[in-house]
């Protein structure tokens, strides 16, 4: 794994530990590269999403979204039983359109 570079912030006071410990752990776990991972991971799966011709399904109706399995289990894991709030659901919908499923295709008779 390649090590990023890091812009330290001049901002902070040297006495706000807590901001200063965040940015070490963050560091530390490699928190940053992950999101940088995770979002070029999504769009590669947005860009061949968009090549897929999808159709409904009677009784299931139609894709809404493909979420990553590492980008669901980190959410998960900050987050205990996000998935399952309706509200969450549809603001990482709102918030993450690189995600949504391909629209379908309407066939007129």
């Amino acid at each position: 794994m390649v090590t990023p570079n890091f812009f330290i912030p001049k901002f902070r006071p040297v006495e706000d530990r807590a901001a200063w410990d965040a940015l070490e752990r963050n560091i530390r776990l490699g928190i940053g590269a992950e999101k940088v991972m995770q979002k070029q991971e999504m769009k590669k799966i947005a860009d061949h999403e968009k090549q897929q011709k999808r159709k409904n399904v009677n009784g299931l109706g139609h894709l809404q979204m493909i979420i990553p399995a590492r980008t669901y289990m980190r959410w998960q894991l900050e987050h205990e039983g996000c998935w399952s709030d309706k509200q969450f659901g549809q603001e990482f919908y709102r918030d993450n359109p690189e995600l949504r499923g391909a629209k379908v295709e309407k066939r007129f008779y």
